[in-house]
């Protein structure tokens, strides 16, 4: 799945609306991996971690060259398990690598349709943090809480490409992709 996204940075990269290494990379759960593996294997400007699984092997680290944001439920056990790896490969290769741990709230704390996980404090929290997705792109956490509801063939949770559109007279602002 990693080479499909890959791919389909290669391709996003190569249209004529698409301005060149400006695309993150937002991932939730499964997704979430998803992200951090894309970003140890394309260039991407920015990856966002939410709850996912470290890369394996953790020393593709290394290969990152944007910034990783890290967004963890403070009692994820299984996903926080193996965060103080991630933590020191990412110091080890000086890596721009922001944690962000909720105390109290669990995997998918960020997801509104599951009321077993949802923290709407935590959440909202998160919300309010300026800036927090990416740093070249407009905060869309809401658009992103959205997506995150809507019914996907694949039983697995996508990631999402955000990208920069030229802005021309006829075509303002940002566009964002899905991969599914």
């Amino acid at each position: 799945m990693t080479q499909d996204l890959v791919n389909a940075v290669d391709y996003l990269n190569s249209q004529s609306f698409v301005r060149h290494g400006k695309i993150d990379s937002v991932g939730f759960c499964f997704g979430g991996g998803l992200s951090i593996n894309l970003a140890c294997n394309a260039q991407t400007a920015a990856c966002v971690i939410f709850y996912g699984e470290n890369p394996s092997p953790i020393e593709l680290v290394e290969k990152i060259k944007c910034p990783v944001l890290g967004i963890y439920g403070g009692e994820d056990e299984r996903i926080n398990a193996t965060l103080d790896r991630l933590v020191a490969v990412m110091t080890r290769y000086k890596k721009d690598f922001e944690m962000r741990v909720y105390p109290g709230a669990p995997h998918a704390f960020f997801n509104d349709t599951n009321p077993t996980t949802y923290r709407e404090q935590a959440a909202k929290k998160l919300g309010q943090s300026p800036k927090v997705l990416c740093p070249h792109t407009p905060n869309r956490l809401d658009q992103l809480r959205m997506r995150q509801q809507t019914p996907r063939l694949s039983p697995f949770p996508a990631v999402i490409l955000m990208l920069q559109r030229d802005v021309t007279e006829n075509n303002r602002g940002n566009v964002v992709g899905e991969v599914v």
